[in-house]
């Protein structure tokens, strides 16, 4: 069974994941902050990241940063959560850096459908 592995701040959200996710057949573990997403990568034996792109203590790109730079974690893919732009030029750049710099292998963007968010990690599971 996959483990995944979910940050998000927005309890609400975290659980909508993890009870889609969980039905479809993977086992989801979740933290409230990028800190704590951290240390629990730092365990192992996880096989996909979802994270919040903005949350306290370590945002999300921060967090993928960190991710990038460690050789034994940065094999595991990241999809990152996020709300629509709306016209934020400078998340927009950031975002748009971490795709490219720090290979992020899939954006979603909130409020999302759990039926597409599950293709994604479907997809992004059967290439990794």
């Amino acid at each position: 069974m996959k483990t995944i592995l979910v940050a998000d701040d927005e309890i609400n959200i975290s659980r909508l994941i993890q009870v889609n996710l969980e039905r479809a057949g993977y086992w989801v573990e979740t933290v409230e902050n990028g800190q704590q997403a951290w240390e629990r990568l730092q365990q192992g034996g996880i096989d996909l990241l979802i994270t919040d792109g903005v949350m306290p203590q370590l945002n999300g790109l921060e967090l993928v940063e960190k991710i990038q730079a460690n050789p034994v974690l940065r094999s595991v893919p990241i999809c990152l959560t996020q709300l629509p732009l709306y016209n934020n030029r400078y998340y927009e750049e950031q975002i748009t850096e971490a795709l490219m710099r720090f290979q992020v292998a899939a954006i979603v963007p909130k409020p999302f459908n759990p039926k597409e968010l599950l293709l994604t990690v479907n997809r992004l599971l059967r290439t990794s």
